[in-house]
């Protein structure tokens, strides 16, 4: 659904639209609520996570969350999830303005969307030396200092 031939074919429009933006969130919910919910435990041996694990998951999973909204500005979120009257142009194309302040300044992709090689590989073909610059100033793919 983030491909623009995807989008261009159903929308009409390769950037997307406040619509296509609620459909994706609701069918990512709608998909990942089955998942928890429907999912069934393999037979045989299983894993218990001891105390400290499951503390340290939920420890890891709070910063995640935190970090996300580090760099999110309410205009942001609202375009992200597709509210009406927001302004949301997410595309690889020269449409859409390459952040590279903030946390895009870090990390290249702290609110990635796709398979990170997949969208690179994308951006590379849609914005050519821009995006090349931008790959050498940030040379942090998701995790700073590590990828």
């Amino acid at each position: 659904m983030t491909r623009s031939w995807f989008k261009q074919a159903l929308w009409g429009n390769p950037a997307g639209s406040p619509p296509e933006r609620r459909v994706y969130i609701m069918t990512t919910v709608i998909l990942w609520l089955a998942v928890v919910t429907l999912h069934e435990p393999v037979p045989g041996l299983a894993f218990e996570p001891r105390h400290w694990m499951r503390f340290l998951g939920c420890v890891l999973f709070l910063w995640a969350f935190f970090m996300f909204f580090e760099g999110a500005t309410s205009s942001m979120l609202d375009g992200l999830l597709g509210v009406p009257g927001s302004v949301s142009a997410y595309s690889h194309g020269p449409e859409t303005p390459l952040f590279a302040e903030g946390g895009y300044a870090q990390v290249r992709h702290p609110q990635y969307r796709a398979f990170i090689p997949v969208e690179e590989a994308q951006l590379l073909r849609a914005r050519g030396d821009d995006y090349r610059k931008y790959m050498e100033r940030t040379p942090w793919r998701l995790f700073r200092g590590f990828w």
